[in-house]
């Protein structure tokens, strides 16, 4: 995978907020005596209370916002300029990167997740490592003219693009199973609302 350092303290100012978001759904993690039925919350001075379920998918949330942010902006400046594309591939591959760790280091999803939600979200982390793989591949030849900085960053988003549709889909297909796994109530937080849309 190439990597570029010239714009080092940029790229690293730019993971470093990734990372902040990477798992914060952490800081609603269930202590005492918490009600466990299905959607409830309650509140300890500024921390909401969730269940393990919907802590979890409040992180997978917060992650896909972050990393959807952050490849959007990327995204609407590498076409501009090689030296702009030059920043933006860094970006990009560095968020694809790290949402992909982000994800895998929310674990498997808690009970009462089924097998099926569990083999969905294994499935999700494939393919998105598949087209971030596709993406570091689309970025290895540098574009020499402006003709091929256009359309290197088009298959970039194009590509990005895929990765948001897998995402939705995964989502659409948790959402779906029965409500007795609380899937619906665990995307229905306020982090999840433009994840969970579709």
């Amino acid at each position: 995978m190439r990597r570029r350092f010239g714009t080092g303290m940029l790229v690293v100012a730019f993971v470093a907020a990734l990372l902040s978001g990477c798992g914060s759904n952490e800081e609603t993690a269930t202590t005492g005596d918490v009600s466990p039925q299905e959607g409830s919350t309650e509140t300890t001075g500024t921390s909401r209370l969730e269940s393990p379920l919907q802590g979890w998918a409040s992180g997978l949330c917060t992650s896909v916002a972050d990393w959807q942010a952050s490849t959007k902006a990327t995204g609407e400046k590498m076409a501009n300029s090689k030296d702009d594309f030059a920043q933006g591939e860094q970006a990009v591959t560095s968020a694809d990167d790290i949402l992909v760790s982000c994800l895998k280091g929310l674990g498997t999803p808690p009970a009462p997740a089924s097998t099926e939600a569990k083999n969905a979200i294994a499935g999700l982390l494939t393919k998105l490592e598949d087209e971030g793989g596709q993406i570091e591949q689309a970025l290895v030849d540098e574009p020499r003219t402006q003709s091929e900085v256009v359309t290197a960053s088009a298959r970039v988003k194009a590509l990005t693009s895929k990765m948001e549709k897998e995402i939705s889909k995964t989502v659409t297909e948790l959402k779906s199973l029965p409500d007795t796994e609380g899937w619906k109530a665990a995307f229905s937080g306020p982090y999840c609302r433009a994840v969970a849309s579709g």
